[in-house]
């Protein structure tokens, strides 16, 4: 005669599946960020603070320290790229092609995933009073990458470390309130440099 497992061995393989489950691989709701950077070589760092604003496809990402305070707004749609600083006189914007261009802590770790695979769970973790989940993923030698996600697929905390190089975002504030659509476009009066006079 089979004998009935115990419910609790049930709850047990329940909370196990749930803490193996991947958090969202990109954000599922609008936001705003504010995070510490750093990036170190051998001989060289750099620090600072960035502001990001994530609605749907649109992506606002500007610094909050050093001289440097360009705008780059990102239409992940439109595949294009719209820059400016909210300080030129001339109130010039330019636009180009997005390409490339990666944001971690707006984009998800779904790049990374395309590059490295399924990540290892290592746990959960709390970043600006915000559960989150550590992923990390083990690239070649000593490349290695430990991020730590939320439940709504926001990056609260990225690093990544290759001998002596190595970066590291870490969020100081989260906002999930859904940002104001106006970041999204230049100031008003701001505008393309005018077409040369052809000759």
């Amino acid at each position: 005669m089979r004998r009935a497992l115990p419910a609790a061995v049930f709850i047990v393989a329940a909370n196990l599946a749930r803490a193996q489950t991947l958090p969202p691989d990109r954000p599922t709701i609008a936001y705003t960020i504010e995070f510490a950077f750093e990036r170190f070589e051998a001989g060289f760092s750099e620090k600072g603070q960035r502001r990001i604003s994530v609605s749907g496809e649109l992506i606002r990402d500007q610094a909050l320290s050093g001289d440097d305070r360009t705008v780059y707004i990102a239409d992940r749609k439109a595949g294009t790229l719209t820059e400016f600083d909210p300080a030129d006189p001339q109130r010039l914007i330019r636009v180009g092609p997005l390409g490339e261009m990666v944001m971690p802590m707006a984009e998800g770790y779904r790049p990374l995933l395309a590059r490295q695979g399924a990540p290892r769970l290592l746990g959960p973790d709390r970043v600006v009073g915000t559960a989150c989940t550590r992923l990390a993923w083990q690239g070649q030698g000593a490349d290695r990458q430990e991020w730590c996600v939320s439940a709504q697929g926001i990056v609260l905390r990225a690093e990544r470390k290759a001998g002596l190089t190595g970066t590291r975002l870490v969020a100081t504030r989260l906002d999930l309130a859904a940002p104001d659509p106006a970041l999204f476009s230049p100031p008003p009066g701001f505008g393309p440099a005018p077409a040369s006079p052809q000759k």
